[in-house]
């Protein structure tokens, strides 16, 4: 059985960073700022993920099979 992979929490929470920016700026900034701060959220996560592999002493890669296999787990205890 394959299980679609499930974001960690704190990675899926970058969504309501980004729907909270776009109901209070999206008429306010021009485009090219808008892409800038879609690729500031971006380094911030990659640069998270990257500190939480360091602390666990793995690799990005590792990290994100670790969190897919929890979220398989946690699904099938649901189900």
């Amino acid at each position: 059985m394959t299980v679609a992979w499930t974001p960690p929490l704190w990675l899926r929470k970058l969504d309501l960073i980004r729907e909270e920016h776009v109901r209070t700026h999206s008429r306010e900034m021009p485009p090219e700022a808008g892409l800038r701060l879609a690729c500031e959220l971006m380094a911030v996560t990659l640069n998270s993920l990257r500190r939480q592999a360091d602390e666990e002493g793995c690799s990005v890669g590792e990290l994100l099979f670790r969190h897919e296999q929890a979220s398989a787990w946690l699904r099938a205890r649901a189900t």
